[in-house]
């Protein structure tokens, strides 16, 4: 019983998460943060088939996958925050108005 419970812990805490991902991904987009994004939509793939191997959808190859892919996405965050933190000023603006093509 349990076991259960615990079980059902999990199961909760990772559509939590998922459903965290999914609004990072939002926001980064809206904000054009591409790579931000891209980051968080693995973060979202990875916490639905973490779900999925939890639920017995999805066949675990070997015991133990789920839990390596769940602390993988939980992880993401970092990069996830780093690239959505850099400014864009940080990059170099092109004056297209100062190019002259041709000379």
């Amino acid at each position: 019983m349990e076991e259960k419970n615990k079980n059902g812990f999990s199961k909760v805490l990772t559509i939590i998460f998922t459903i965290f991902s999914v609004i990072l991904c939002n926001v980064a987009f809206k904000n054009e943060r591409v790579i931000a994004g891209i980051i968080a939509l693995v973060m979202t793939g990875a916490f639905i088939v973490t779900y999925l191997m939890k639920a017995n959808v999805i066949k675990e190859p070997k015991k133990g996958i789920n839990t390596i892919l769940y602390i993988i996405a939980i992880l993401l965050i970092i990069p996830y925050f780093n690239t959505y933190s850099k400014s864009q000023n940080e990059t170099e603006k092109i004056i297209w108005s100062d190019i002259v093509m041709g000379e």
